[in-house]
């Protein structure tokens, strides 16, 4: 059977719909068919591409060989994740949900999320879902960087049963995650206590008492990291964490 010749108007109609089979966003604008993933973008010369495709005489084999060029372009940008520098960030259920690309996120408890971050020094770049990791690996080497960081708990005031990190990092509300921290901080203030993370790098855990409740609102609000939380007060008891102001409320109506 001869080979049937596509004109260069309907070249660029099929092939757009070859591709579009597999990657639904492409467009075509002007003389180039462009498809975005990300913040990267794949361009196609179609005249470049009719002219391959008219001295190989096979439609089939010029759109297999577009659809490897186009995925290897998208995966040689796949960021990398370096192990030695991730750390698990605590973020609200809500934060990032309008961002195009997914980030990489487990439920930690109530209205919160672990994500993780690689820190790049002067920035810090959360995990997409389609950047190259291992998911048990990632926990695991986020867990062990933040323990290094965790350098105990100072008391706030001497009068006060209210406790803190001594130097304030990005990672401050994170060490709620350790278990170092969850032992100190029941050595220092009881078994069961108050806790805020009102941003990130922002944590004050109190001895479960009413009257710190109101003092934790305080601290919460003048937090000054624009990188906020929670505004909640939290009450981890008996290995749970719940709302501190439900328990108040149960309080006055008993």
């Amino acid at each position: 059977g001869g080979f049937y010749m596509l004109d260069y108007k309907t070249f660029k109609i099929e092939f757009y719909s070859a591709i579009r089979e597999r990657y639904s966003n492409a467009i075509i604008e002007k003389e180039e068919l462009a498809i975005l993933q990300g913040n990267v973008e794949a361009l196609v010369q179609l005249k470049y591409a009719y002219d391959e495709y008219r001295a190989l005489k096979s439609f089939k084999i010029i759109v297999e060989k577009y659809l490897e060029i186009i995925n290897s372009e998208f995966e040689s940008v796949r960021f990398k994740v370096d192990y030695n520098t991730v750390y698990p960030l605590i973020k609200s259920k809500e934060f990032g949900k309008d961002e195009f690309a997914e980030f990489v996120r487990e439920s930690l408890f109530l209205d919160l999320d672990i994500l993780y971050a690689v820190d790049c020094g002067e920035t810090i770049r959360f995990i997409m879902k389609n950047d190259d990791y291992d998911f048990e690996k990632l926990k695991e080497n986020a867990l062990k960087n933040l323990n290094v960081l965790f350098s105990g708990l100072r008391k706030l005031d001497n009068d006060l049963e209210i406790y803190s990190v001594p130097f304030f990092t990005d990672y401050s509300a994170s060490f709620i995650l350790i278990d170092k921290m969850k032992k100190l901080a029941e050595r220092k203030v009881g078994k069961n206590y108050f806790f805020t993370i009102s941003s990130s790098s922002s944590i004050f855990v109190a001895k479960y008492n009413n009257m710190y409740i109101e003092i934790l609102k305080e601290l919460a609000k003048a937090d000054p990291d624009p990188h906020k939380v929670s505004d909640h007060i939290y009450l981890y008891r008996n290995g749970n964490v719940d709302f501190a102001e439900k328990n108040n409320l149960l309080k006055i109506i008993k």
